[in-house]
């Protein structure tokens, strides 16, 4: 066997493993691309629901004040009627 011969079948062997390695890896950079846009997706989809839970604390925490509120002004309003019924 000739060493032109070697050489040749070395470089023709190392170019197909060449080429199959980088199909691969661009099969894995296509699976992580989709990966990325599916988790892009979600983290979108979780910052809108996070958005929604803090108005949503912020619009409770407004109505427990009001019913506070009420429930004192309630208070004050029944006491000071009965303090003068009874007087």
């Amino acid at each position: 066997m000739s060493i032109e011969y070697v050489l040749a079948t070395n470089f023709l062997s190392t170019i197909a493993q060449s080429e199959k390695d980088n199909n691969e890896f661009k099969a894995q950079l296509e699976e992580l691309i989709s990966k990325y846009e599916m988790l892009w997706v979600d983290h979108a989809e979780l910052m809108r629901s996070h958005e929604k839970l803090v108005d949503s604390q912020i619009l409770s925490k407004v109505a427990r004040e009001v019913v506070t509120t009420s429930v004192k002004y309630f208070n004050f309003t029944h006491t000071h009627t009965l303090a003068r019924k009874l007087n």
